[in-house]
Order: structure tokens, then sequence, then C-alpha cells
């Protein structure tokens, strides 16, 4: 039998907590492209002529091997579907926000796209994913400020912290359950990048990092990097546009020279080979 892919550009923590948990073979294909590929929107997941979206690899896996849900009442289900609503939408807004509006937390996404990204590929398209994330934000989510992201952030924190209090895991079960792989999913990916979010985590809310960080070295998952900013700036929408623009103008700056110099490297290339 050909053991499941994950499909990814960034690590997807959520599905590889899952196989961590219940022990199923499967491989990793991280691609070097963050953007939607001919298998749909990144992360998704393929199991021999199925190819399954990111909204639904949760409940294809519980479905297809081992359900950790198998266990829960019907109470703890729709916990679990609210919990899980909570991470990915509220919660995947205010990542986003973070990753594109906030210039530390912007400048560990670009090194990321900088380094994956062929040239000039990668010079432009930082900060065109920039101004598409934050304008979407922006005018269909009226998330518009560092401000409004951290609200979000730290009201989803406190309901999941609440909710896990000193138990082992969320649904106060022996074992883990899917949102367990949802919950930590997110906060490994908050945690590793050093976002402003994985600050949050840290100052306020020490029984979901002691959560995280339990189950990575149970899953034998590499250290977890201390958030290198903890004093958050926070920015009214006029100045952060006007900081947005400055480094829009600077990437372009940037992106001329890099076409230029590869234009003239290939007409050289090109008339000494005539």
């Amino acid at each position: 039998m050909v053991a499941p892919t994950l499909v990814q550009f960034r690590p997807c923590y959520a599905v590889q907590c899952y196989f961590g948990f219940t022990g199923v073979t499967y491989q990793v294909d991280t691609i070097h492209y963050p953007f939607a590929s001919s298998g749909g929107e990144l992360p998704y997941f393929k199991h021999g002529n199925k190819v399954v979206p990111k909204y639904d690899m949760m409940g294809f896996l519980n479905k297809e091997f081992t359900n950790l849900d198998d266990s829960l009442s019907d109470e703890q289900r729709a916990q679990s579907v609210a919990f899980n609503s909570l991470v990915e939408h509220d919660l995947t807004l205010a990542l986003e926000w973070s990753r594109f509006g906030l210039d530390e937390d912007y400048s560990v996404t670009r090194q990321l796209y900088q380094r994956t990204l062929p040239f000039p590929l990668n010079l432009i398209w930082p900060w065109l994913e920039r101004k598409s994330v934050l304008f979407r934000l922006n005018h269909h989510h009226r998330v518009n400020s560092v401000s409004e992201a951290q609200r979000i952030a730290s009201k989803s924190y406190a309901a999941l912290s609440s909710q896990l209090g000193e138990h082992q895991w969320l649904m106060h079960q022996s074992s883990p359950s899917s949102i367990d792989c949802v919950v930590v999913g997110h906060l490994m990916e908050v945690l590793v990048d050093c976002t402003s979010l994985g600050t949050i985590v840290v100052n306020k809310y020490p029984n979901l990092l002691s959560y995280c960080e339990r189950v990575r070295k149970e899953l034998k998952w590499s250290e977890i990097a201390a958030p290198a900013h903890s004093n958050v700036p926070i920015w009214g929408e006029e100045e952060l546009e006007e900081k947005i623009h400055e480094e829009i103008l600077d990437e372009s700056s940037k992106t001329f020279v890099g076409v230029t110099i590869g234009i003239v490297t290939m007409y050289l290339l090109y008339t000494r080979l005539q």
C-alpha cells in the first residue's frame, strides 16, 4: 500500500501531529512555491488517486486511518468543532496579519520566500503577497491593524487556555483527539516562526506553551525558538500604510535592479555564444 503524502510549503504541523499520534507511515513533499499548485491550495494531502484539500484533511485522516475522535461524546464533538473553527478562522486571520502586517514578522516571511523561490520571483513575490493579504484582511474580514489581530488572538487563546486548564488534552481525555492536532499545529507555527502571536502565548498563556512543548518532545520535533520580540508595537492604520508603502518601494527598486542585471547577464551570455 502506498504511503499517504502531505504536500506543503510551510510545515503543516497539524497533519504531522496526527501521524505522530497514530503511528501511520507517511511521506512529505515540500515544494518551493507558496501559491496554489495543480493539487489545489497548499497544504493538501494525496492518498492513491485522491487529493484532499486542506480544510478536509483531518476529517479524511480520521475516516481512512485511525479515528482520534472515536471515544468523544456528542458534547465533546460539538466542542471540538467549535474550537476547530476558532483556530481555522479567527487564529488563521490573526496569524496572516502577523506574518504580513507586522514588520518583524514580515521579515521572517520575506526571508522564507527569498530562500525558496527562484530569482527574480523571490524579490517580487513577497511584497505582492503582502499587498494582496493585507487588502483581503482589511476589506473582507475587517482585520486592519496589529491591535485588532492581537485582540482576536488573545481572545482565542484565552478560550483555548481555559478549556485546557491543567488537563493533558483539550477534550480532557486520556489520549489526544483531532482538535489537539489542530491546536498544537497552530501553536507550533506561531512559536517556531517567532511571531508576535507566539509572544502572546509565551507571556500570557503558559499552559498552552507547556502543552505544545510536551507534544513537541513526545513527537521528537526540533526545538521551539523563543520569540525574539516580546514588546510588539501597536501602529495606527496610517503609520502602517506608510511603512508598507516604503517597503514596497524599497523592494520594487531591488526588483528592478535584479531584473536588469538578469537581462544584461543573459544578453552577454548570448553574444558570447554567437
